[in-house]
């Protein structure tokens, strides 16, 4: 079973996720553990060979697997702003209530 590293980055964004956010992120922390490569690389130029996972449309989290074995090291947590997941105005709203 792998180890799960973090950046400081990654830290630092998961110190500012909302609880129940931040639990999913290190729900599938612990699912890479077992299964690293789980997920399919990206192609964000930013994050060259690395894999990601979307978390409810809300974070998007980048992780490398290290090539000769099962640890993964998370590089970077990025958060979307409600416009940016398409429920900005009405929609955003109701979910909130």
């Amino acid at each position: 079973m792998g180890h799960i590293l973090w950046s400081e980055a990654s830290t630092a964004a998961m110190k500012r996720l909302d609880p129940a956010l931040r639990a999913a992120v290190e729900q599938r922390a612990g699912y890479l553990r077992r299964t690293p490569r789980m997920y399919a690389r990206g192609d964000d130029e930013r994050f060259p060979g690395c894999r990601s996972f979307w978390i409810e449309d809300l974070c998007h989290v980048y992780y490398m697997v290290v090539a000769e074995g099962d640890d993964c090291y998370i590089i970077a947590i990025e958060e979307m702003e409600p416009e940016e997941t398409g429920l900005a105005g009405d929609a955003y709203d109701e979910q909130e209530a």
